[in-house]
């Protein structure tokens, strides 16, 4: 049974976020604080270890040997009142995860008080891009090799936005990252009043990534983004939609375990059911599967690093698939296992979609 026109009913056609025209002094200030945020990131301690204005860079684990064509940086972007240091055992773990890329992380340091000046507006677009070049830049201080497309965006760095974050960063993050990561988090705020974008508008990867027990943001508010990456399985099979875009939930897991893992009854969230270690090491593994079906340099390993994604996205599947049943929104299982691929035995290319349908998001090195 195919996915059933009414989760087209979730979504809006309000357009993103955007900036009206700034006023000249506001664009001279901008580039002021732009320039001083640079500057600001300039300092770096030598060590294996980097600590440069407040991020934490993180090298590559002792004893990786993958190939140079493979280096990439994944930059951990906290929600509001965290910090670098609640995000570092997430982005170890995803090193660790990703023995066949040489992977930078990058935990980013964000004063959202200081962004957020007035909620009447969005945050300036240059303000963000700025911060997002301050990490980036400190990185490559480090010792991260960034490339870049002819237009600034940076092809081998991944943005992971948890909670606030995505709802800030999430647009300027298509222009300026070759992936992204939704981290219990949301494109922006429209899913809290029942309209969505669509996964069909988004042409880069993008994996959805959270907790089934996320008190905060609920994973039926995103159920059409569940919708989406099944219709991609449809259209283009199960692997390719688990490479470029897999939507993941770790069973038991509350808001609290996608960070720090303290709990925060008074914003909704409630107790989580798994083990706080148990689930960033499964979290982190997501995420090392994700960046190595891109980055890795031998198409064998992006085979099996898009696989072990098809395995997690198909658990993922089942969990919640009685709610779409019920919903009368079809069958989410059944994408996953029927489309024009059978399943992590097909020899089928990740690299592009085996039928007429074209997606802008595959950039995976040949």
């Amino acid at each position: 049974m195919m996915l059933q026109p009414q989760i087209r009913q979730l979504r809006g056609d309000r357009p993103l976020l955007g900036c009206a025209v700034p006023h000249p002094t506001a664009v001279r200030n901008s580039r002021l604080a732009q320039n001083r945020s640079r500057q600001q990131s300039r300092t770096v301690c030598q060590s294996t270890t980097q600590t440069t204005a407040q991020h934490i860079i993180l090298a590559p684990p002792a004893g990786n040997t993958a190939p140079p064509q493979t280096e990439c940086l994944l930059v951990l972007v906290p929600g509001a009142m965290l910090g670098p240091k609640d995000f570092r055992n997430l982005a170890e773990n995803a090193q660790a995860s990703a023995p066949h890329v040489r992977m930078w992380a990058a935990c980013m340091d964000i004063n959202y008080q200081e962004l957020f000046k007035s909620f009447d507006s969005p945050p300036d677009q240059e303000q963000l891009q700025a911060l997002l070049d301050g990490v980036k830049d400190a990185a490559a201080e480090a010792g991260f090799k960034p490339r870049s497309a002819g237009w600034g965006r940076c092809t081998n760095m991944y943005l992971c936005l948890q909670s606030f974050a995505g709802t800030t960063f999430s647009e300027i993050a298509y222009k300026s990252a070759a992936g992204l990561i939704l981290l219990a988090t949301a494109f922006d705020g429209r899913c809290f009043v029942g309209k969505l974008p669509s996964l069909e508008d988004w042409g880069r990867p993008v994996m959805i990534l959270g907790g089934e027990l996320d008190g905060q943001l609920r994973w039926p508010w995103q159920a059409g983004l569940a919708a989406d990456a099944a219709v991609l399985a449809q259209k283009a099979g199960p692997r390719f939609a688990a490479a470029h875009q897999p939507f993941i939930l770790i069973p038991g897991a509350n808001h609290a375990d996608t960070s720090n893992g303290v709990h925060n009854p008074a914003r909704g969230d409630i107790p989580s059911h798994a083990d706080y270690k148990t689930a960033q090491a499964q979290m982190g593994k997501a995420l090392g599967a994700f960046v190595t079906a891109h980055e890795a340099f031998d198409k064998s390993v992006r085979v099996e690093a898009s696989d072990e994604l098809l395995l997690i996205v198909r658990q993922s599947a089942e969990m919640i698939g009685p709610y779409f049943m019920g919903s009368g929104m079809g069958d989410l299982c059944g994408a996953w296992v029927s489309g024009r691929t059978s399943g992590p035995e097909s020899t089928a290319s990740i690299d592009t979609p085996h039928t007429a349908h074209e997606h802008a998001g595959s950039h995976a090195p040949t």
